[in-house]
């Protein structure tokens, strides 16, 4: 049997491990092994104990202070197991979610001050990336206290996210993705009701529509426009622009889009143009 190297390999004891050294492991080289402070945000790191220990507010352990609120997840898998809960289990931090959002909005804040920027920033969170409820209704809650807003692609997803702004009347809810007559409908019964609802416009037909049917319900729609760049860039979204993407107006839509719109007097409902870069 050839050599592997394995017997020049160090060896990681843990409480399983009956390998013994003289070296002792300590809880900062399982830190380094990991790279956790690397990569934690200062959400994780390991404890004294050598144990995993969260901290939601985002101060990492070595460096809290008296005041920084954590939780030990050795102390709450045993707590766990004391009310017969077995693994695997998810442990949600809600207050984590909440402080990265408050970090993208200080961020882009001070963006926006060193840029001299004239305009505001709001932050859409689309709903396709996690539609579990309880996440959802987290983003809302700290959305509204930071001026964000949700982002739907699809009828089901509109419909949900209206349920989940019941109450949150101001709140932004952009809508992508293709549209019929019945998807438009709803955003107009909803923008009817109060609700801060704009529909993105992905192709020309879908304008039409809207134009159609908002005088049925004695409105003026708001809505937006998305351009399809001819030149893509690099990343997870680059194909979904150039001439072969299947979303967007080119250059000469909209214009046709500007005019078609200012022979209806509907010009003043264009609030958005979208993109992705």
């Amino acid at each position: 049997m050839p050599d592997s190297g394995l017997r020049d390999a160090p060896h990681f004891p843990n409480e399983y491990s009956r390998v013994t050294s003289s070296v002792r492991w300590t809880p900062d080289d399982a830190a380094q092994l990991y790279a956790i402070r690397d990569w934690s945000g200062g959400y994780f790191d390991v404890s004294d104990r050598g144990t995993i220990v969260v901290t939601p507010s985002g101060r990492a352990a070595p460096d809290s202070g008296p005041n920084a609120v954590g939780a030990d997840l050795l102390d709450i898998v045993r707590g766990l197991e004391a009310r017969d809960l077995t693994m695997p289990v998810v442990l949600r931090f809600d207050d984590i979610l909440a402080h990265r959002m408050g970090d993208l909005r200080r961020a882009f804040d001070a963006a926006v001050g060193e840029a001299g920027y004239a305009g505001a920033y709001r932050c859409v969170y689309p709903i396709k990336v996690n539609q579990q409820r309880h996440l959802c209704e987290v983003i809302r809650d700290r959305g509204a206290e930071l001026d964000f807003g949700l982002e739907a692609g699809s009828k089901p997803e509109l419909l949900a996210g209206l349920a989940l702004t019941e109450g949150f009347d101001d709140m932004p809810l952009v809508c992508n993705g293709f549209k019929d007559a019945e998807f438009l409908e709803t955003v107009l019964l909803a923008e009817k009701m109060g609700r801060n609802v704009l529909p993105v416009i992905e192709q020309t037909h879908e304008l039409e529509l809207l134009a159609a049917l908002a005088p049925r319900h004695d409105l003026r729609p708001r809505f937006g426009i998305r351009a399809k760049l001819a030149s893509s860039g690099a990343g997870r979204w680059a194909e979904s622009v150039g001439f072969r993407g299947k979303f967007g107006l080119s250059a000469s839509q909209i214009l046709g889009a500007i005019d078609f719109v200012r022979d209806r007097e509907l010009l003043d409902g264009l609030r958005m143009l979208h993109c992705h870069i």
